[in-house]
């Protein structure tokens, strides 16, 4: 992690060359929609420079189930509940968050559509803790269009040595609707729990950007 200068420059130095996912926000995380940088490509020995614009919150139903249900939602999933259980894990903050889990291979189908969007660039966000799975197994964040086409999405990975982890992407809206949400098909005693989706516009591009490049000398992963 890294904090900006007062014109909102950035730099990470001394980074492994890789693709990433960058994010930023103001104040503290989840105060409000962060912005997200998917697929920023590094390679060794060159500078890489990556804009993040700030996105303005669209009102979205229910995104942190605090209504103790999934109102404003479809939850079409062979798993998937509000669950109030802070014990185990299932709250990232308030009283209620999302979670999946079955003994047996299951489906995770939970969407929300938003209509008469002005066409632009869009921000999803939302805190996710998850595990027992593979890489083989498949579990995301996706948006999709007025015909139900992806046309963005992120993976969940694996965060059960880290707890909570802001997952995030970006999709350019060219029809007035936005259907975001989670999609996977995962095996018997598989995790995962979901709090705070957020979803943003971003205004004008570069208006509120933090500036920033991925530099130095970048290492090549052993």
């Amino acid at each position: 992690t890294t904090v900006t200068d007062e014109r909102g420059n950035y730099t990470f130095s001394d980074v492994v060359a890789g693709t990433y996912t960058l994010s930023a926000y103001q104040g503290k995380l989840n105060d409000h929609v962060n912005a997200f940088a998917q697929n920023v490509t590094v390679v060794s020995d060159e500078e890489v420079g990556a804009n993040l614009d700030l996105p303005q919150e669209v009102a979205i139903v229910n995104g942190d189930f605090e209504d103790g249900n999934v109102n404003g939602w479809e939850s079409t999933g062979s798993s998937g509940r509000a669950s109030n259980d802070s014990k185990h894990g299932h709250v990232y903050s308030g009283s209620y968050g999302y979670t999946t889990w079955k003994g047996d291979p299951f489906t995770v189908e939970l969407n929300q559509t938003l209509t008469g969007l002005e066409n632009g660039t869009y921000v999803v966000n939302v805190m996710a803790a998850a595990g027992t799975f593979s890489d083989s197994d498949e579990l995301y964040l996706y948006a999709k269009n007025a015909d139900g086409d992806i046309i963005s999405r992120e993976n969940i990975p694996l965060t059960v040595n880290s707890g909570w982890e802001m997952i995030g992407l970006v999709a350019e809206v060219s029809d007035g609707t936005l259907t975001f949400g989670l999609s996977g098909d995962l095996p018997g005693n598989a995790w995962a729990n979901f709090d705070e989706f957020r979803v943003g516009k971003i205004a004008n591009v570069h208006e509120a950007t933090r500036n920033g490049t991925i530099s130095g000398t970048v290492k090549d992963a052993d």
